[in-house]
């Protein structure tokens, strides 16, 4: 296998963790023993404390895991979620040199629904300011900003990776093929001639799959994206994440979790 860092994300586990069925040590421990290199934190609310934070490095550490971290409630383009970015940038430094940090950009820019599927050339011109601010912020401090594809068509997502060179990417695999998110319908040879193009500024992938015009609860082989095929694409330094939807039901989402682990060593 030459991909060998292979992780999972706390989001999968939601529901279970708000619910108390399982605890992030938990977590970390079942992720070592099934073989998993690293752990997506994900930050729910963005209100971890320092005295958490710490916690988790060190269950982390002891288990094996490396830590990356991730939160969704802030914009790049909101004035008014500054300081909480900020913040989310600094949790991010508490795990040490070179953690990635997942974020979206700007979701609420976009409304397929009313034929909001693109930045405007104004938006476009605010959203590179504060990518370039806030990768300058992250450099500073160790932290590596990834930019999920989360609702932006792929081409749209592109122009910014063109504007920000310095700008790295959370490449998920099935937001991609979403048109009910994006707007815009999508095949593989579009995506992969952007995974080739794009190698360079994708350092972290989401891999889940979109078949039969759903995201699926497994990670498949033969989704819209062919999972061998882009595995041979990305670097073999690439952080993959299995990142499957959450499951109100712990037991399926320790089991279909580790399928998909399986599946990503099968190659």
């Amino acid at each position: 296998m030459m991909h060998q860092k292979i992780g999972f994300t706390t989001m999968t586990f939601k529901s279970a963790l708000l619910a108390g069925e399982i605890t992030l040590p938990e977590l970390f421990e079942w992720g070592a023993q099934k073989g998993f290199d690293w752990v997506e934190v994900r930050d729910f609310e963005l209100s971890f404390t320092e005295t958490e934070l710490l916690a988790i490095k060190i269950d982390a550490k002891r288990c094996g895991l490396r830590v990356h971290y991730a939160w969704d409630t802030t914009s790049v383009y909101k004035v008014e979620d500054r300081e909480r970015f900020l913040q989310g940038i600094r949790n991010a430094a508490f795990f040490g040199e070179g953690t990635c940090s997942r974020v979206v950009i700007a979701p609420e820019l976009m409304n397929p629904a009313q034929g909001k599927v693109g930045y405007s050339a104004a938006e476009f011109q605010v959203l590179v300011e504060y990518i370039r601010e806030y990768i300058q912020y992250a450099e500073a401090r160790g932290v590596i900003l990834v930019f999920e594809n989360s609702v932006e068509p792929i081409d749209g997502f592109e122009a910014l990776l063109s504007a920000v060179p310095q700008m790295r990417m959370t490449f998920d695999t099935a937001n991609t093929f979403n048109e009910a998110n994006t707007g815009e319908p999508l095949t593989w040879p579009q995506l992969k001639a952007f995974t080739v193009r794009r190698k360079e500024q994708i350092p972290y992938v989401h891999l889940k799959s979109f078949k039969d015009g759903a995201t699926q609860p497994e990670l498949l082989s033969d989704g819209e994206v062919p999972l061998e095929e882009l595995l041979l694409l990305l670097d073999t330094t690439a952080w993959l994440c299995v990142e499957l939807p959450a499951d109100d039901q712990l037991s399926s989402c320790l089991e279909r979790v580790e399928n998909g682990l399986r599946r990503v060593k099968s190659f």
